[in-house]
């Protein structure tokens, strides 16, 4: 994810052979919508000889540093790391969705705002040694998922009913600091008419850093199209008796031992006949049907069942012709763009 700063210097220049006072010059953004990862935001830096790197810090430090949190953490949370963990008395308020913190290492030379994207949380029993005995004692685990990674590791210490005695890194909750106004542009979202005193937008809310946007890899993947195929290993059908296993609730859980191809299994359950689809489900065909729900995974041979009531446990007869999946092979090709197509809006015919 990128983001660009580009100053802009205006100047109010009346018409010439035209003597009269402009009151109000305001620039504004024309057109930025229609594209949901492009934003656009004016913002005034109240110098004219400020840097770069003197604008970026400026729309940076949207938050500033307040009183210390009420959580701490929950041992050393390492560098990289997209999530954090943390511990707190039950009484006090859990971090919510969108909360920003600011982390500062124990020698105060590194510091990382952390903004929260995801919580979880649940009541634990943690042991101590107060030197005497071993103590137990219940708090708030908060388990969070931050919108960057840890910049470098953040110290913590095993929970302990009151303050870590060992040096531990600080944790401080933030405010916004109103000190800039921001300027963009969203769209609509009714129609307006003459008279209307109010007017309905899609949001109010715009991007100012990079970190407001989540990116997450995606590993071990292929960098063209491909497609699986289940191609059959046997020319004939195998038969074989298999018991299912209870998974949780009325489902249940059996395995083919080998893959199968599609359209071609059946299978013989409680006095009831099923046969698959081909598109991963099996419907009931003949007999008795006990069941809500029947699905087939042919890669792996998985078969799971959702009985209408209570589960099963007992022994099936299935019939099918093992196959194997086989990925086909990436076939990419290149299409030359030229200039007046590189730009947001540009049309490609392939």
């Amino acid at each position: 994810m990128n983001y660009r700063l580009r100053p802009l210097f205006l100047i109010k220049v009346p018409p010439i052979h035209h003597s009269f006072t402009i009151y109000l010059c305001q620039p504004s953004i024309r057109n930025c919508y229609g594209y949901q990862n492009v934003s656009v935001l004016l913002f005034n830096t109240d110098s004219q000889t400020d840097e770069r790197l003197d604008a970026r810090d400026r729309i940076e430090s949207y938050v500033v540093p307040g009183i210390k949190a009420s959580w701490e953490l929950v041992g050393n949370q390492l560098e990289g790391q997209r999530a954090v963990v943390g511990y707190q008395r039950e009484e006090w308020a859990v971090p919510e969705i969108g909360e920003v913190y600011k982390l500062i290492t124990p020698d105060e030379k590194i510091s990382q705002f952390i903004r929260i994207t995801s919580v979880s949380h649940s009541i634990e029993t943690f042991t101590c040694n107060n030197g005497q005995e071993y103590v137990d004692f219940t708090r708030r685990k908060v388990e969070m998922e931050i919108s960057a990674p840890l910049v470098t590791t953040f110290v913590g210490a095993p929970p302990v009913p009151g303050e870590p005695e060992e040096e531990t890194s600080r944790i401080q909750e933030t405010q916004i600091a109103d000190t800039s106004r921001y300027y963009g542009i969203q769209p609509m979202s009714a129609n307006i008419t003459a008279g209307d005193l109010t007017v309905k937008a899609e949001s109010v809310y715009a991007p100012l850093v990079p970190s407001a946007k989540v990116e997450s890899p995606l590993l071990d993947q292929y960098g063209g199209y491909t497609g699986k195929t289940m191609v059959a290993t046997s020319g004939s059908n195998r038969s074989i008796s298999c018991r299912f296993v209870h998974i949780s609730g009325n489902q249940s859980r059996t395995y083919l031992q080998r893959g199968a191809l599609p359209g071609t299994l059946t299978l013989s359950l409680e006095g009831g006949t099923f046969e698959d689809n081909g598109a991963g489900s099996l419907l009931h065909k003949s007999g008795t049907n006990n069941y809500s729900k029947l699905t087939v995974d042919y890669d792996l041979g998985e078969i799971n069942v959702w009985r209408a009531s209570s589960y099963t446990t007992t022994t099936t007869n299935a019939s099918y012709q093992p196959a194997v999946a086989i990925t086909g092979t990436a076939i990419s090709g290149a299409i030359p763009v030229s200039r007046s197509q590189a730009k947001i809006g540009g049309s490609i015919t392939p």
